[in-house]
């Protein structure tokens, strides 16, 4: 076979897989519709982060009250939320070391992350699973931490006080710049084709 012949042969096997909405890494080959899925759930990912990116940037430097605190957090949560209910997606942030008992890392969301720790370059994941009685993919991407994010999250007992009484089974703390802090999820089920 020639060079050619070969390089063809690469070529077409690449595209059906780019067709099928696979990427490099993935376990299973996705149906068909699966790729416009795909981009949106990463895309609505991207959003949050960068939403949470730019609120924490922007209280950088201050001190964090109660008020500064729901500033920053809850519209990241609030927003997951309302792409939830506009999808019919379950779209969250979860941790090892939450802070809110609802964020604790799920049995498939703790094995996940224990994957990006050990790989810190990994971006993203995406993995079928079957819950209650849905079937369907759900993604993965990771949270990490900024230089802001430690005014609350940084030495267990430089934590202010507000989280102390607000939190008091608190576990999300002893951070450093740039630490895995948790992950963001997006479950989308096969009865739902997309969210556009």
């Amino acid at each position: 076979m020639s060079f050619l012949e070969k390089a063809s042969i690469l070529c077409i096997c690449t595209l059906t897989l780019i067709a099928c909405g696979t990427k490099p890494g993935d376990g299973e080959i996705p149906p068909g519709d699966f790729s416009a899925r795909h981009l949106v759930a990463e895309e609505y990912v991207a959003e949050l982060d960068s939403l949470r990116s730019t609120l924490v940037q922007g209280v950088a430097g201050q001190s964090v009250d109660a008020a500064l605190f729901s500033e920053v957090c809850k519209p990241v949560g609030a927003r997951a939320i309302a792409l939830s209910e506009q999808t019919g997606w379950d779209i969250n942030q979860v941790a090892l070391k939450y802070r809110n008992p609802s964020h604790k890392a799920d049995e498939q969301a703790a094995v996940i992350m224990e994957r990006f720790i050990e790989v810190p370059e990994l971006q993203d994941v995406w993995e079928r699973i079957i819950t209650g009685d849905k079937t369907g993919w759900r993604y993965f991407s990771p949270i990490n931490v900024e230089a802001a994010c430690l005014a609350c999250h940084g030495d267990k007992e430089s934590r202010p006080d507000f989280i102390l009484e607000a939190y008091p089974e608190d576990t999300a703390y002893d951070f450093k710049v740039g630490d895995l802090r948790g992950l963001y999820t997006v479950f989308v089920p096969d009865s739902i084709d997309t969210a556009l």
